[in-house]
C-alpha cells in the first residue's frame, strides 16, 4: 500500500470500520485515505443500534441489493431483557412511516433467519428500507441500521 494510503476493514451492514460484532461474512476491504475513514466511522465506536447488550441487525439481503419474490431476512435480535423482535419495511429510503413484515417475534435470534417476505403483496416496486427493532421488558426499542434495497416485483407470465 502507498504512502498516504490504508487498507481499512469494513463491516457491509454499517458501513463502519468492522468490529467484533460484524460478521465475517459481512466484510470486505476498502482503500482510503490516510486518517480518511469512511464516513461516520471511526475505530472502536459502536452504531447505536448495537448498543452495548444489544445486536440488532439484517445481514441479508446487503444493503443496496435488488430482491424480488420471497425474501429470506437474515441477522441478529438479542437485546438485553429480551421481549420481542419486529422486522419493519418503508417505502422509500426516506419513508413516513413502517410497515411490518415479520412480529412481534418472542424468541432472539443471533445470526440466523429473521423472516420470509413476500415483496409480491406490496403496491409499489423501487427503493425500500428494511429494519429489525428489538424489544426489551420495559418497552425500549433498539432500531438497526436500516439496509437500502431495491424492490423489483416480476411480472406474471400469462
Amino acid at each position: 500500500v502507498p504512502d498516504g494510503i490504508q487498507r481499512v476493514e469494513i463491516c457491509t451492514t454499517t458501513g463502519a470500520v468492522a468490529d467484533s460484532s460484524c460478521p465475517p461474512e459481512q466484510r470486505r476491504m476498502e482503500i482510503f485515505a490516510a486518517n480518511q475513514l469512511p464516513a461516520g466511522a471511526a475505530p472502536g465506536v459502536t452504531p447505536v443500534a448495537t448498543a452495548v447488550n444489544a445486536v440488532v441487525a439484517i445481514y441479508q439481503p446487503y444493503d443496496g441489493q435488488i430482491v424480488e419474490g420471497l425474501v429470506r431476512i437474515i441477522g441478529s435480535a438479542t437485546v438485553a431483557d429480551f421481549d420481542h423482535y419486529l422486522v419493519e419495511y418503508g417505502q422509500s429510503f426516506t419513508p413516513g412511516a413502517w410497515g411490518v413484515v415479520a412480529g412481534p417475534v418472542y424468541s432472539s435470534v443471533e445470526n440466523g433467519d429473521l423472516a420470509l417476505w413476500d415483496t409480491t403483496t406490496l403496491l409499489v416496486d423501487g427503493p425500500h428500507l428494511l429494519r429489525v427493532v428489538g424489544v426489551n421488558h420495559a418497552g425500549q426499542r433498539f432500531e438497526s441500521v436500516p439496509v437500502r434495497i431495491t424492490v423489483s416485483r416480476a411480472m406474471p407470465t400469462p
